[in-house]
Order: C-alpha cells, then sequence, then structure tokens
C-alpha cells in the first residue's frame, strides 16, 4: 500500500520567495528500480490519484512509482508565479536532486501531461522516457469560445466558481459528481472523498480555489504546443495516450494532427475513454504504459 513521504532536502529559493515546503510523494514498488515520477491532473484529489493503481503501475512496469502531491494540497501554496509550468520544472528537478535520481521517467495526467512536455523540452537529460496521458497536445486556447484571461481574472472566476462546489451531504456531492465518469466504482468514490472535507456543515474541497485558478493560468500562459519542436529535438522517447471522448472533438482532432506533426517519433495510443483514463480506462491505460516502458532502462 502507498505511503506519503517528504524528502529532507533544503530548497534554493532566491531571496524574495517564501520557503516552499518540498513536494510530498506516495511510492510502490522496488526501491532500487528505475523511477516513474506521476505528476496528476488538476483534480480535487489529485493528491491521491494512484492510490488505487498505483501498486499496479509498479508491478506492470517494474519500476519504482513516485506520485506526487502536488503543492498546495498537503504542503502549502506556491507563490501563484510559482505554478507557472516552467517554474514547475525546476521544482520537479529539485525533488529528483532530493531523491537522488539523476534520470527518471516522467508520466503526467492532464496537468501532469502539460508539464511533462516543459519538463521534456527543458530538461531532457533528467528523462528516460516521457508518458502524456490526454494532455499535452492540447491548449486550453484550443477549446472553442476561449477568451484569453490574466491571473487576476482566473482567480476571481475560480474562486466564485468554487461556491458551487459545497454540499450539505455526501449523497448531494455524490450526485454532483456521477455524470462525470463513464461509471462510478468504489474506488472512484474513495478518491474523491480524500479531495473534500466537511466544514462548517458543508461539504468542500480540500485544495483553494486560489491554487487551482493559478495551476490552470500556469498552462495558459505556457502553452504545451510551444513545447512540441523542441520536445521532438531533445529525443526522448514519448508516449501520448489520448482519450477517444477528446480527439472526438474537432478542436481535439485538430491538436492530435499538430502533436503529430511535431513529434513525429512520439508512439500515439487511443483509448475508449474520457479525459479522465485512470477513472474510465485503468486498466487499459496502465496496459499502454506498461508496454511502452522499458524497465531495463537506469533510473
Amino acid at each position: 500500500m502507498g505511503h506519503r513521504r517528504v524528502p529532507r532536502a533544503e530548497d534554493d529559493l532566491a531571496p524574495d520567495r517564501p520557503v516552499a515546503a518540498p513536494l510530498a510523494y506516495r511510492e510502490w514498488g522496488d526501491p532500487a528500480a528505475p523511477a516513474l515520477v506521476f505528476w496528476p491532473g488538476l483534480q480535487l484529489p489529485a493528491h491521491v490519484t494512484l492510490n488505487e493503481h498505483g501498486p499496479e503501475l509498479a508491478a506492470a512496469t517494474g519500476r519504482r512509482v513516485l506520485a506526487i502531491s502536488p503543492p498546495g494540497w498537503e504542503t502549502p501554496p506556491l507563490h501563484p508565479d510559482e505554478y507557472l509550468l516552467s517554474a514547475l520544472v525546476r521544482s520537479l528537478v529539485a525533488q529528483l536532486d532530493a531523491l537522488g535520481l539523476e534520470r527518471a521517467a516522467f508520466a503526467g495526467f492532464s496537468w501532469g501531461a502539460s508539464l511533462g512536455c516543459h519538463v521534456g523540452a527543458t530538461a531532457p537529460e533528467r528523462l528516460d522516457a516521457l508518458v502524456l496521458l490526454d494532455a499535452g497536445y492540447t491548449d486550453f486556447q484550443d477549446q472553442p469560445g476561449f477568451v484569453e484571461v490574466d491571473l487576476a481574472t482566473m482567480t476571481a472566476r475560480t474562486v466564485e466558481q468554487s461556491r458551487q462546489l459545497r454540499w450539505s451531504s455526501w449523497d448531494d456531492c455524490f450526485a454532483f459528481f456521477r455524470p462525470r465518469v463513464r461509471e462510478w466504482s468504489a474506488a472512484y468514490e474513495r478518491r474523491l472523498r480524500e479531495g473534500l472535507r466537511e466544514e462548517g456543515g458543508f461539504i468542500v474541497p480540500v485544495v483553494p480555489p486560489e491554487v487551482v485558478a493559478a495551476a490552470a493560468y500556469g498552462v495558459v500562459a505556457e502553452r504545451p504546443s510551444e513545447t512540441l519542436l523542441p520536445l521532438a529535438s531533445a529525443r526522448v522517447p514519448v508516449l501520448l495516450v489520448v482519450a477517444s471522448d477528446t480527439v472526438a472533438t474537432e478542436h481535439g482532432r485538430r491538436a492530435l494532427e499538430r502533436f503529430r506533426s511535431a513529434v513525429p517519433a512520439a508512439e500515439v495510443c487511443e483509448l475508449d475513454s474520457g479525459h479522465d483514463l485512470l477513472a474510465d480506462a485503468p486498466r487499459e491505460t496502465i496496459a499502454a504504459v506498461a508496454a511502452f516502458h522499458r524497465p531495463d532502462v537506469g533510473g
């Protein structure tokens, strides 16, 4: 079973920034095996995304799986600028240093896949493989009707929207989330509960809306598509797993075509799934990642 650990390492920070806590993580698999670092999507239970599937992923890939708990969920929130993808790359590299990992595979879902493109483009020497789970090929700007916003506007909107994410009972909460996955399961319910807490007679998210806004703005401000040409030049082995629901849309198809053109050496696998691959198609997703990984590559 996974467990939470916090590396004992001092951050090298600029003097005008508050001291950030090291990233928390959960771990499964043989500690001596090559490492696979996982960064989740921007979901309420982001910190426990792999709790149900971490052991299976470790066994299937033959790797030591390290699932990052993003800053702001179980550790203090960062300054909003530190949620830019380029800044999160520096945080991730510092985490690899703290863990003594010269190289690792990186797998990211949604937000994590957008971050993965930036890692592969700017710090390819730290990766032996890159897995993108239904993101990294799309930008927020691809979506129909998207309007550019600044951080202040996005934060105000997210705070306002967060007022709707409060329920007087768990039944009401689950009724809100049921239509958002293809098949409701006990595992998904357990994971969702970890992203919520009871406060003042209501059930509310554990993560502050300001963190969600800063993280989302980081992807808006630093588009994944801007990294694709440098990613192709870096020659890091790349697997993109796309969800059928995403590429069924016109903007999704166009984004996938852009990715294939820019990174022709990448392997692309399409699964019958909604965006949340680990909720809708966990076995198929893990099988695709396992088939791609080469456990004999050193970490």
